[in-house]
């Protein structure tokens, strides 16, 4: 084998800590919920399992930091924890970085795919934080729709899977549906990154860039408006991902930064 071809063993070991230490954190946190006491109240019970995430989040990206293996850098997340009734809106490289949303807006709620939900580490967590399964899609809307209007943020990822391919797939029209019908507003969030680590064409056995660097920005705050259609929303939310992400390699990036409203 060539010697451009051939995987560095230092590159590929620390690829496999921060791999190994994204599963072990979540057999630790699995564990927790089945030796936790349950509280009879389901929506204390819903709120305990969601601050648990939230701070075993944190403490994660904050150790994979110290060791050098993963950073993180957020921009336009100090107003998050009042955020209220917003459907949070983001590309998604990969599978660490819904565990940011998790980490810096505390509480949030999340629609979940087909993968994690059949994935017997993700989906008991995803059960009793109680997110909602994306499938079937009209009972996905009318849970979210309900939550929002309670208040509670719900994360979306559009493109409705990671990313393989370019900068974005596809936008799928859910969100902005669901902004329509619940007149909720629709948070944009740029996550930048230098690796495709945990992507949906991640190899344990490739070499990544280390340290792997996730950069989260908030954009636009988008509102439908009052004769537009979900499917015109849609357009223009897809429209304005693509006029400022780029990708080169396994680089995604930020084109441009765009002022808030």
């Amino acid at each position: 084998m060539p010697s451009s071809q051939r995987a560095d063993p230092a590159a590929r070991f620390a690829q496999q800590r921060a791999f190994l230490s994204f599963y072990s954190r979540c057999l630790v946190f699995t564990a927790w919920l089945l030796l936790r006491k349950k509280d009879n109240d389901r929506e204390a019970d819903i709120a305990a399992v969601r601050s648990r995430l939230s701070t075993n989040s944190g403490q994660f990206f904050s150790d994979l930091a110290a060791r050098n293996l993963v950073h993180c850098e957020f921009e336009g997340f100090e107003d998050a924890a009042s955020w209220k009734g917003s459907i949070v809106c983001a590309n998604h490289p990969s599978i660490l970085d819904a565990i940011c949303f998790f980490w810096k807006i505390p509480g949030t709620g999340c629609v979940v795919g087909t993968n994690p939900w059949s994935n017997p580490l993700l989906s008991l967590p995803a059960r009793l934080a109680d997110f909602v399964p994306r499938d079937p899609a009209l009972r996905m809307l009318k849970e979210c729709r309900q939550r929002l209007q309670r208040g509670e943020n719900i994360l979306l990822f559009p493109e409705g899977t990671r990313t393989m391919r370019g900068a974005l797939h596809p936008f799928h029209d859910g969100p902005a549906l669901l902004a329509v019908k619940a007149r909720a507003p629709i948070r944009t969030v740029f996550i930048e990154t230098n690796s495709l680590f945990l992507g949906k064409e991640y190899s344990f056995f490739k070499p990544t860039t280390e340290p792997i660097k996730f950069r989260f920005s908030a954009g636009e705050i988008f509102q439908a408006d009052p004769a537009e259609t979900a499917r015109d929303l849609s357009r223009r939310l897809e429209g304005y991902y693509r006029q400022n992400l780029g990708r080169d390699g396994e680089t995604i990036f930020r084109l441009a930064k765009m002022t808030q409203p």
